[in-house]
C-alpha cells in the first residue's frame, strides 16, 4: 500500500487482503465443477468440456465503488470482487456447494464467509448445490439437489456472529489504514501484516526500493 498526494485510495488487493484477514475468506468451496454446469444449464451456453480439469484461475470479476460507515467514520472504497454469474435480470449470483445440509457448524462459521463475500459486491442470492460424499464418483461427491438462498437470510440465521459487528470492524480497519496513509509523506510504502497467534494487524514503513515497489 502506498500513499500519494491528494485523495486516499485503498487498492483492490489491499481491501481484499483485509476482508480475507477478517474472516479468512475462502472464495472457492469443494465441488468447484458445480458452477460450470449450472451456468450452462441455466443460460444454454456452450456445453462444458468435461475433459478439461476444473480450475479456480478462471473467474468473473467486478469493480465496486462503495462507501461504508456513518458520517463520522465514512470511508470510500474501490475494490474488485469475484462472482460466478448473472441471472436473467442481470443480478449477480454466487454458486456454492455444501455437504448434505446446513448444519450448526455452517451457521456458526461458513455462513459468515458466504455472507461477507456476497454482501460486499451486492449479491442478493446464492445458489447452493447440496452434495453427497460419494468419493467413488469424484473427489468432492456429487450434487443431489439445488436450492436458492437469500444473502439476507444468511445474516439473519447466522450464529455467534452479526453482520453489523463484521462491517463495523472492517470500517474501523479501513479508517485506520486511511489515517496512516494521510499522515505519511508522498510515495511512502507501508507493509501491513496479520499475526495469527495474536490476532493482530501491524504495519511498518518500507524503504523506497523494496520488493513491493510498483509505482514510479
Amino acid at each position: 500500500m502506498v500513499d500519494r498526494a491528494g485523495p486516499t485510495y485503498l487498492s483492490f488487493g489491499s481491501f481484499e487482503m483485509m476482508v480475507n484477514l477478517i474472516v479468512r475468506l475462502i472464495k472457492r468451496e469443494s465441488g468447484a465443477g458445480f458452477p460450470k454446469f449450472l451456468r450452462y444449464e441455466s443460460f444454454g451456453g456452450a456445453e462444458p468440456n468435461v475433459s478439461e480439469p476444473v480450475t479456480n484461475l478462471e473467474e468473473f470479476s467486478v469493480i465496486v465503488k462503495s462507501s461504508m460507515g456513518d458520517k463520522k467514520q465514512k470511508v470510500r472504497v474501490l475494490y474488485a470482487g469475484e462472482t460466478d454469474c448473472v441471472d436473467a435480470d442481470g443480478e449477480y449470483v454466487e454458486l456454492k456447494t455444501q455437504y448434505k445440509e446446513f448444519s450448526n457448524s455452517f451457521w456458526e462459521h461458513k455462513s459468515m464467509r458466504w455472507w461477507l463475500q456476497s454482501y460486499l459486491i451486492g449479491i442478493r442470492n446464492v445458489i447452493v448445490g447440496f452434495r453427497n460424499n460419494d468419493a467413488n464418483f469424484c473427489f468432492s461427491g456429487i450434487v443431489t439437489r439445488v436450492e436458492s438462498v437469500k444473502v439476507s437470510q444468511l445474516a439473519k440465521n447466522g450464529r455467534q456472529w452479526t453482520a453489523s459487528v463484521l462491517i463495523n470492524f472492517l470500517v474501523a480497519v479501513l479508517n485506520r489504514l486511511k489515517g496512516v496513509l494521510e499522515s505519511s509523506p508522498e510515495l511512502t510504502y507501508h507493509l501491513f501484516e496479520f499475526h495469527p497467534s495474536s490476532q493482530r494487524i501491524s504495519f511498518h514503513i518500507l524503504p523506497s526500493k523494496n520488493a513491493f515497489t510498483f509505482l514510479p
